[in-house]
């Protein structure tokens, strides 16, 4: 947990977003709960509290939590920024587990937020980004691509590392290569395959990709290879331990142990585990893939374990 004095209130905020990261609910909660007795306390950091609880809530699978902690906060829209406002709509849609409807009024709002920021940064292209993966788990494809798309052009504005927002471009073609396979339009659909396959190359050649994210890309590129024919080059790259991936691929790092296999949890609706390659294992738990204003959510992406 991140140390801060008493008196310096963003030093306290950024120890609370720590306590989200880590998922102590409880920790958070007091911590929210002293800064918000704090009559300094800004509207911008009252519901930069209140998302990073909403995130901390979501992953511990405390949905009707993380909606009241939203609700509560909603008051505060008309005082903050477009990008803060952005990034509530964000997490407001991605809660909305199992309300379709509601996530994309949700996400579209956050998307109008944005339309008059003009300056990029690490905080537009992850409501971009964020926004984009969504949108690929409600089957809104062509939208998704585009916005995940933009989300790369701000990146690289901003001067950001390329891979982990390449890997979104990725993640949205996959899932509309895997919907349209399942429509029976397998032509198009390897169309769609070749697009992820070169997003999601592209995103593995990023030196800083860092372990977790380069380990999801290794994935959703496993199982592009095996759609696309290569079930001996996917399950290579699926089961390659961090110690194994020098470089470009996984930034240098080179821990020992198991290497995670991260699957986009939406794929599992449409079938995904019906054609994997030989030696697919079960759901073993759930890691974070998506951020949200620097924090993770836990609930688009579930993570296999190979041992």
């Amino acid at each position: 947990m991140l140390q801060a004095r008493r008196d310096l209130r963003p030093e306290r905020v950024a120890a609370a977003r720590a306590l989200a990261r880590e998922s102590r609910v409880e920790d958070l909660r007091a911590a929210v709960a002293e800064l918000r007795a704090d009559p300094q306390l800004t509207s911008e950091e009252d519901l930069e509290l209140g998302i990073a609880l909403a995130v901390c809530l979501t992953n511990a699978e405390d949905l009707p939590g993380a909606r009241m902690e939203l609700e509560r906060v909603r008051p505060l829209l008309p005082r903050v920024s477009a990008l803060s406002a952005a990034s509530f709509h964000t997490s407001v849609g991605i809660s909305a587990d199992g309300d379709g409807d509601e996530a994309v009024a949700s996400i579209v709002l956050a998307l109008a937020s944005v339309e008059s920021v003009s300056e990029a940064s690490r905080e537009l292209a992850l409501v971009l980004r964020n926004c984009g993966m969504r949108l690929a788990m409600e089957q809104l494809f062509p939208l998704a691509v585009e916005t995940t798309q933009r989300a790369v052009a701000v990146a690289a504005a901003a001067g950001l590392s390329p891979g982990g927002w390449q890997q979104a471009v990725g993640y949205a073609m996959l899932c509309w290569a895997m919907r349209l396979e399942h429509l029976g339009q397998d032509e198009e659909a390897r169309a769609r395959w070749l697009d992820a396959e070169v997003q999601l190359t592209l995103a593995l050649t990023d030196p800083e990709i860092g372990v977790l994210p380069g380990a999801m890309v290794r994935a959703n590129r496993a199982l592009v290879l095996a759609r696309l024919g290569d079930a001996a080059g996917a399950r290579q790259l699926a089961q390659r331990r961090p110690a194994q991936v020098r470089g470009a691929e996984d930034g240098g790092v080179g821990r020992s142990g198991a290497a995670p296999v991260v699957m986009p949890g939406s794929l599992f609706g449409f079938g995904v585990t019906s054609r994997m390659a030989e030696g697919a294992c079960g759901v073993a738990g759930r890691v974070c893939a998506v951020c949200a204003g620097g924090l993770v959510w836990a609930s688009l992406t579930l993570v296999l374990f190979k041992p």
